[in-house]
């Protein structure tokens, strides 16, 4: 993008600008671009987020070659290469350029190893400032992309609903109230006697959402898991169905498949090649007659328990164990995911966290917003009201809906238009270990998997997904790659501020709790997920629910 003829250029969300940039983050009048001949002097407008340059806020400053502007949480690189023109020091200098080249980061620390963070709907934008200011004013506004991209979401009666309690939360300085306090004992975190519990019930003797239907895209489509004690092997047979197996070899037991997901019509054993289908049939016997006698389907895969409902994938890892998903979700969650349309998501990336705490501490990052303004201030809280949630709970299940800054613009919309993933990021609890959370552009999955034994020890998997026709968004005119590879950094940068921030706190928690000195830990009535979510697993194990207290105080 050039200067105008005027030689400035103005950016920000207003249609008269020269760049418009129409994000709620960015200012109605941002900042000024001034071209004086020879360089580029960039000016904040008093802008509401700020502007920044290589992660310094400036006023004003001269531009240079490479440099990383930062408009709010939005990033623009000033490529500043040599064009004809302009004669200087008794040589023929470049006219400079600018071109918006823009990533999906929110990284004002300019750390040179990349971005370090992001969060949802920054970088589409970015994307469209590649284009001419002409092109640039979009036909589509994206301070409210519903028409084009947010379509796959709850009920809108339920959508306006909770979006107006963010608002009275917002208007009236309130939170969430869970009624008052509770302490925690921190034994939790610690006993191996619950640890071995937790493991033996929960995550051996009940289902596991193993991932998304999309996961298994097509026949032949396997995927392998190996966090449950049973080695896994999930299928989609040759007429579509969803089938799981025990991933070994009827022969000595050898694994059968040892890559993690793929495509194949048969699954040949490593050791002495046999071979089964995709319904687990043993179809293949080398030297059948050398080996001897047998009935092929009586040595066909161990079946395991499998179920596909809503676009998520459920094995029990015992073969012996029952799937009840009426209970698992409820009938509030059976009512709700269908609108979400899970089954059309895709997996795009997929990221593992090897943590030093115990997985509940890992849960427990997600149950609140009260920490968004201390240790999120450079990142989450940008973009998000720390401190501001709804709350509802079915039973063993609850949900959250945290509170976006682009709520502001949302609510002077018609509530027709109003978008719960635009207002907000609503945060799905599966008992006992899965998060779910859509917006706009997809669905972030997150499992947080103890490691046998080890009390203070965990592998949180998160994983990003999808919808394949979003990856097209015509109407923005970004091409396929561009899309991907954009929703990759926005995905993977997220997934960097969950492993970098929040579970560098649970660490902290942990080596607290190992070390004896606490006997508890307190947990606010501004968080009542954390009270619902530690009494329901009290609740299953047969313990003593954490009472409700009035206040804290030294005598107990």
């Amino acid at each position: 993008m050039a200067a105008s003829p005027s030689g400035r250029t103005s950016v920000g969300r207003a249609a008269d600008n020269d760049l418009v940039i129409a994000h709620p983050s960015i200012s109605a009048h941002h900042a000024e671009l001034h071209f004086d001949g020879e360089q580029f002097l960039l000016r904040d407008l008093s802008s509401s987020n700020g502007t920044f340059i290589n992660g310094e806020r400036i006023t004003s400053t001269f531009l240079e070659e490479g440099d990383l502007i930062y408009l709010g949480p939005m990033l623009r690189q000033a490529a500043i290469p040599a064009a004809t023109g302009v004669a200087h020091g008794g040589t023929t200098r470049h006219r400079p350029v600018v071109e918006w080249a823009g990533q999906s980061t929110n990284n004002p620390t300019g750390d040179p190893r990349g971005p370090t963070y992001g969060s949802e709907g920054w970088g589409f934008e970015s994307l469209r400032a590649r284009q001419t200011p002409s092109q640039v004013r979009p036909s589509v506004d994206l301070a409210n992309p519903l028409s084009f991209w947010s379509s796959h979401v709850m009920r809108h009666d339920e959508q306006v609903r909770v979006i107006k309690e963010m608002c009275a939360h917002l208007d009236g300085d309130t939170n969430v109230d869970a009624g008052g306090l509770r302490r925690n004992p921190t034994i939790t975190y610690t006993d191996p006697v619950q640890a071995n519990r937790e493991w033996s019930e929960w995550f051996r003797g009940m289902p596991q959402l193993l991932g998304l239907s999309g996961d298994l895209p097509e026949a032949g489509s396997f995927l392998t898991n190996n966090d449950y004690g049973t080695p896994i092997l999930a299928t989609r047979d040759e007429d579509g169905g969803f089938r799981a197996f025990v991933n070994s070899c009827r022969h000595r037991g050898t694994i059968l498949e040892t890559d993690s997901h793929g495509t194949k019509r048969r699954f040949t054993c490593p050791f002495h090649a046999w071979s089964y289908d995709t319904a687990g049939t043993l179809v293949g016997m080398p030297k059948a007659a050398h080996f001897g006698h047998v009935e092929r389907e009586c040595l066909g895969l161990h079946e395991l328990p499998a179920e596909e409902r809503h676009g998520l994938l459920f094995v029990h890892p015992q073969p012996d164990g029952e799937i009840d998903l009426d209970w698992l979700l409820g009938e509030w969650f059976n009512d709700e995911f269908p609108t979400w349309q899970f089954d059309e998501l895709r997996l795009l990336t997929s990221d593992e966290y090897d943590i030093r705490c115990n997985w509940k501490l890992a849960m427990d990052t997600f149950g609140e917003t009260y920490h968004f303004n201390a240790l999120h201030s450079n990142t989450l809280a940008l973009n998000f009201h720390g401190n501001v949630q709804t709350y509802d709970e079915d039973g063993h299940l609850h949900r959250m809906v945290l509170c976006k800054r682009a709520i502001d613009q949302v609510r002077l919309l018609p509530e027709e238009e109003w978008d719960v993933t635009v207002a907000g990021l609503p945060v799905y609890w599966l008992f006992p270990n899965v998060i779910l959370m859509p917006f706009e552009i997809g669905v972030f999955l997150v499992r947080a998997i103890p490691a046998p034994g080890e009390p203070g020890h965990h592998v949180s998997k998160v994983d990003f997904y999808i919808r394949p026709e979003d990856a097209k968004l015509n109407v923005l005119g970004i091409e396929v790659a561009d899309f991907e590879a954009l929703a990759t950094q926005i995905a993977r940068s997220f997934g960097e501020i969950i492993r970098d921030e929040d579970y560098a706190m649970s660490a902290s928690q942990q080596r607290s709790a190992d070390a004896g000195a606490l006997d508890h830990i307190v947990f606010g009535r501004n968080e009542p997920a954390l009270h619902h979510y530690h009494n329901t697993y009290r609740s299953m194990l047969g313990q003593e629910l954490l009472p409700l207290l009035d206040k804290i105080t030294a005598d107990g």
